[in-house]
């Protein structure tokens, strides 16, 4: 039984760093396409509605704008319009995914749907990153999955065990 209490306890302080690792890992590439040499790369800070275009930082403004002034010299806001593999078809509530990278090509040009002034950039996405923890909720993300289904019920055994073996226990010698 001693042997089985340091291993529940190891097991336990695995199991802890599992989830941990989960929730704070780096972000994880998630795409239907292979990143081609020409896609570019931007940070976008999702909002709560679909459909309407997303926000992208100063650098990555002036990435977008380097690439794309020859083709579309109109493009004039800190919004980008995503078409294609993107979160919002994979998660249910866009705005629970906070901000994410996407990488791929501009392919035109659309009217700011939120302002109706400016024009912005559309970018057809191939590969986007998230957070690991939201990469649960992807429907791709089946390994990760059964390793906490699997994971879930030894933990939950290996508790009981080290709880178990703190009880203090009486000797009616």
């Amino acid at each position: 039984m001693n042997k089985l209490k340091k291993y529940s306890k190891v097991y336990i302080m695995f199991f802890i760093l599992h989830v941990i690792f989960l929730i704070f890992s780096p972000n994880r590439i998630v795409g239907r396409t292979a990143i081609q040499k020409d896609d570019i790369k931007l940070h976008v800070y999702s909002q709560a509605t679909t459909g309407a275009p997303q926000r992208i930082s100063e650098n990555d403004l002036a990435i977008l704008k380097e690439k794309v002034k020859d083709t579309y010299p109109n493009v004039d806001s800190r919004d980008i319009e995503l078409k294609g593999d993107t979160p919002f078809r994979h998660v249910a509530d866009p705005a629970y995914i906070g901000c994410f990278t996407v990488y791929g090509k501009v392919t035109g040009t659309t009217r700011n749907e939120t302002s109706g002034e400016n024009t912005v950039a559309v970018l057809k996405v191939s590969y986007w990153d998230m957070p690991m923890f939201w990469y649960l909720f992807h429907y791709d993300s089946y390994i990760t999955k059964v390793t906490l289904y699997i994971l879930l019920p030894i933990f939950l055994i290996a508790l009981v065990i080290s709880i178990i073996s703190f009880i203090p226990k009486n000797n009616f010698d």
